[in-house]
């Protein structure tokens, strides 16, 4: 199964930004599309396994720039035992 993924970059700043993130991104296994938009400053990547989140994180990461993340935090109600878990 194909997983098709938007991912937010920090710090492109020109069209040779975006082809060492794309070639950063296309080194990954499991890769098998990507386009990086300068002006979005995110990636549309489409991956299967053994391709994973923190490995496409990581490559950004290596080629010099961060990754825009944001930490969500879920509330469930109404769980009264280790079934519900």
């Amino acid at each position: 199964m194909t997983i098709k993924m938007s991912i937010k970059i920090n710090g492109m700043t020109c069209s040779s930004c975006v082809a060492r993130v794309e070639k950063a991104l296309m080194t990954v296994a499991g890769v098998q599309q990507v386009n990086v938009n300068l002006a979005t400053e995110k990636a549309a990547v489409d991956f299967v396994a053994p391709a994973r989140l923190p490995d496409l994180i990581a490559a950004i990461t290596r080629a010099g720039y961060q990754v825009h993340t944001t930490k969500l935090q879920v509330m469930v109600a109404d769980m009264s035992c280790a079934s519900c878990v």
